[in-house]
């Protein structure tokens, strides 16, 4: 009973009326009104035409031109004006007194809109409380992350006219020639990709030892010392552990010394202003063991609310599990990747996830990775946006007792790039601080 009052109560005609109301009697309201509302928080059907109607009318006009009159001939244009729509349009118009309170309006319409959402999310998730294949861990971020994505409806339309699209394309363009994504600091990927854009997912892959982690952190202290908010999920190491890399990158100073405090007194001053400049930077390190898909996102979001992240790491994918009974393992991971595609969407970020391979390689000459040494690698090839493979000669040549010759020679190559090239980048990898430099910085 208490769970039916509550879907009774959450609505109200007429404060989405007031809404519409108030931005037909001034338009200039409209852009306040969409921050806060979109056309999908409207609950009464005729009442959520309207307002996509009004906005359509506002948008299509250059943001003017929206008044009583146009809302009704762009809607008699359609075919969708008859008596009785006629009618309802004129009492909302007229069921409000002036504008000025249109916020006020929009704010009650969210606020409803979240207690509906909320209670649906409630009853969908009521139905997984007794799910005995579920831990109150799994419980828990199903949870947080239906409560927290209330807070990451994204008012803007669903559906852009190709002029709007085609204009922010150009200023694009324009105001950042070099590319409008986040630069990796590795300057032949960054000519290659562009850098990493929102709502792209990105796959680093390689065969153990190779330097996934490493490569990955070089990106993202790049990123972060630019000044964007950086997430790093590490399942494989331990915050700690991938900091004392960092440390022993920034500082120069060889790891195995630091570990066994086998240094200098001024490499120990080093090491303090390294760790000084880390602590400034604008990063978060999740060392959670193992994350589902629904764990990782309560994580992202809570996140992106508190710290409005721009890219995330996730490090790696073999580590990650469903919550869900499945099949078999490819079935999993085609989940795990549509799922991590998708909130890269929602949350306008680059999403990298790191990724092993088969052992294919091992049995080749040349050891080169291929699309197909993907493990599972169907949904990873299809869903990823940019596919980077890391790939070190020497590593190999070492294991078969082989000179070395290419010792530190590493190469990246980049198998899939949606939006611009492919090919061979390379780049030097410094064993004793963890560490990958461009080629001709060395």
């Amino acid at each position: 009973m208490q769970q039916q009052t509550l879907k009774e109560m959450a609505h109200s005609r007429a404060m989405e009326a007031a809404v519409i109301g108030s931005v037909i009697q001034d338009e200039n309201y409209m852009p306040e009104v969409l921050e806060i509302v979109g056309a999908d928080d409207f609950y009464h059907g005729e009442m959520k035409e309207f307002f996509e109607a009004a906005i359509t009318v506002w948008r299509r006009n250059g943001c003017k031109g929206l008044d009583g009159v146009t809302l009704r001939e762009y809607l008699e244009s359609r075919g969708e004006m008859d008596s009785d729509t006629y009618d309802l349009l004129e009492k909302v118009v007229q069921s409000v007194p002036h504008a000025a309170n249109a916020v006020y309006y929009a704010n009650a319409v969210k606020r409803i809109s979240n207690e509906r959402q909320l209670a649906i999310a409630i009853e969908r998730l009521s139905e997984s409380i007794y799910d005995k294949t579920l831990t109150i861990e799994n419980k828990k971020a199903m949870f947080e992350a239906a409560a927290l994505q209330l807070g990451m409806d994204n008012p803007a339309l669903t559906a852009q006219s190709i002029g709007d699209i085609a204009v922010k394309v150009f200023e694009d363009f324009m105001s950042h020639p070099e590319g409008n994504g986040l630069m990796t600091g590795f300057t032949l990927i960054d000519e290659m990709t562009r850098g990493f854009c929102g709502g792209q997912f990105v796959v680093i892959a390689s065969r153990p030892s190779m330097g996934k982690s490493a490569i990955s952190m070089d990106m993202a202290l790049f990123m972060a010392k630019g000044g964007h908010k950086v997430g790093f999920f590490s399942m494989e190491m331990s915050p700690q552990s991938l900091i004392e890399r960092c440390v022993a990158s920034e500082a120069s100073v060889d790891l195995h010394n630091i570990r066994k405090n086998f240094i200098s007194l001024e490499q120990k001053n080093d090491i303090a202003e390294a760790c000084e400049r880390l602590q400034k930077l604008p990063m978060w390190i999740d060392g959670s063991a193992i994350l589902s898909p629904s764990q990782l996102l309560a994580k992202l979001m809570r996140l992106k609310v508190k710290s409005d992240i721009e890219i995330a790491f996730i490090d790696y994918l073999q580590l990650m599990k469903t919550t869900e009974k499945v099949e078999n393992r490819q079935l999993e991971v085609t989940k795990i990747c549509s799922e991590i595609k998708g909130m890269a969407k929602k949350l306008n970020i680059p999403i990298v996830l790191l990724c092993q391979l088969n052992r294919m390689p091992e049995q080749r000459e040349d050891h080169i990775p291929r699309m197909s040494d993907l493990r599972e690698s169907g949904a990873i090839e299809n869903d990823a946006d940019i596919i980077l493979f890391l790939h070190r000669d020497d590593y190999y040549r070492k294991m078969k007792k082989q000179d070395a010759f290419l010792d530190g020679l590493a190469d990246v190559i980049v198998a899939k790039n949606r939006q611009g090239m492919t090919g061979r980048v390379k780049l030097t990898w410094l064993a004793q601080f963890f560490s990958f430099k461009n080629r001709s910085m060395i």
